[in-house]
């Protein structure tokens, strides 16, 4: 090969070694240390000794070790601060393992006597993180393998995930490995992961994040899944897997108030305003970082008709009613005036009236000559409305019994009278005599009309006797 660069030094060296990450080389001769910047050729420093005899560097840690007569000099690439040990024996000969951070030295004697090699653990350094690999996984996955990639890491360095010590791999000094069990993941969020090496001196490394996510949520039905429009809130309930608390059901892009019931249910209160047209919604669980299950389609269907009044409130037959309110435009359409009040429970007989013309919000109907007095209802393909008040059928000519007073109080044996009269209900005055009778008990009551007929302007005066005590 050919010469790249010379370095002139004052002393003749007797040991040489580098360190190529910090490219720097560390010449000893007998009696100093030159520490020498490679790319320049310039010296960085020059360490006074006696009897420096080898050297070696651990790549791992940047230390430089020089064995003396007497002592081992321990000299930190990155400071350039010397420290000394002693020996009770004189060394030579020197080897570094950098992976379990360990001298080996030729020493005489040995403590049994004679010459031999010594193993000496150094001072272990801090570990440093600056990866993992993965940096996250989802809770309640299986357990991992996780590469913890840093540096100063040694054989003897553990693993700490959330301060649980882990099955650690040593795999160099810049890589561990460590096994992850399923039963430290079960919960989301940050966790620390830590190396720790073990003394001499050694210490734990600054805990480096890893992130444990909640599961991506599955979802497989949701009860109801369909609605008519415009009806009140409701509780959806959504079934499926991995539902953790925390996570959300969405309805339609609004997010809902959600109640977690376990890993497999949800439920939540969908407001009557999400559900106030018909369409097509989305339903989604979201969970609180971010993460979205699958969809699942809730249909609004029409809504169903109702009646908020109608005009007039009373006729005879023929009259036109005009019914407001809204969704009455699915047909076909009927509009019926019940002679039943039971109608609406299958039992009574619907009038049917005559559509003379029919929107969204207003019917007109024909009242048929069937009809009496009752609700009115309006039936469409999709569900029927019924009116909150009647609508009262007139006559022609008719009326009504009035009595006054209402409540008479008697004595046995004694009399009391009340007057009646006829009020006039139908379209035209009315013009009939009606006779007057009575539904008595001829043991306990005794009752007289005077007169017994009486028209529209006349009034008649009733008499009771009490005969005995009523039971």
């Amino acid at each position: 090969g050919s010469v790249l660069r010379e370095m002139e030094l004052k002393k003749e060296i007797t040991g040489i070694a580098v360190d190529p990450e910090k490219d720097i080389a560390v010449a000893v001769s007998k009696d100093e240390i030159n520490v020498i910047d490679i790319n320049t050729g310039s010296l960085l420093s020059t360490i006074k000794t006696s009897d420096a005899a080898s050297i070696d560097i651990n790549q791992s840690t940047h230390t430089a070790l020089i064995t003396g007569e007497k002592d081992v000099l321990l000299l930190d690439l990155n400071s350039l601060k010397a420290e000394s040990y002693k020996l009770n024996a004189g060394s030579g000969s020197i080897a570094i393992d950098k992976y379990k951070n360990t001298v080996l030295l030729g020493v005489f004697p040995l403590s049994k006597g004679g010459q031999g090699v010594v193993e000496i653990q150094l001072p272990n350094p801090k570990p440093i993180i600056t990866n993992l690999i993965p940096k996250s996984t989802r809770a309640n996955e299986p357990g991992f393998t996780l590469t913890v990639e840093g540096d100063k890491f040694i054989t003897t360095s553990s693993v700490q995930f959330d301060q649980n010590n882990l099955l650690t791999t040593f795999k160099g000094n810049k890589e561990l490995e460590a096994s992850v069990p399923s039963n430290i993941v079960t919960i989301p969020g940050e966790v620390p992961v830590t190396v720790t090496n073990p003394s001499p001196d050694g210490g734990t490394s600054e805990p480096y994040p890893f992130t444990i996510k909640y599961p991506i949520p599955a979802l497989t039905s949701i009860e109801p899944n369909t609605i008519r429009a415009k009806s009140p809130e409701f509780i959806l309930k959504a079934a499926g897997s991995n539902f953790m608390s925390g996570d959300i059901l969405n309805f339609n892009g609004q997010d809902i108030t959600t109640t977690y019931i376990n890993s497999g249910e949800l439920s939540a209160t969908v407001p009557s305003s999400l559900i106030s047209t018909r369409g097509t919604s989305l339903v989604v669980v979201k969970t609180p970082d971010g993460q979205n299950s699958n969809y699942l389609n809730f249909e609004v269907t029409d809504p169903f008709p109702a009646i908020t009044d109608f005009t007039p409130k009373s006729g005879q037959t023929g009259t036109v009613v005009i019914i407001t309110g809204e969704n009455f435009d699915h047909a076909p359409a009927k509009v019926c005036f019940s002679k039943n009040p039971l109608y609406q429970e299958g039992l009574g007989v619907c009038a049917s009236a005559i559509i003379q013309s029919i929107s969204p919000n207003e019917i007109k109907a024909v009242v048929p000559i069937s009809a009496t007095t009752g609700p009115i209802t309006v039936e469409t393909t999709i569900g029927s409305a019924t009116s909150s008040s009647n609508f009262t059928i007139l006559s022609k000519q008719d009326f009504s019994l009035n009595i006054s007073p209402q409540e008479l109080s008697i004595p046995l044996n004694g009399n009391a009278s009340a007057v009646i009269s006829l009020q006039n209900t139908g379209l035209e005055s009315f013009s009939g005599l009606v006779r007057l009778t009575l539904t008595q008990s001829t043991d306990t009551v005794a009752a007289t009309f005077n007169p017994e007929n009486i028209s529209l302007n006349q009034s008649s005066i009733l008499n009771i006797k009490l005969l005995s005590a009523l039971s």
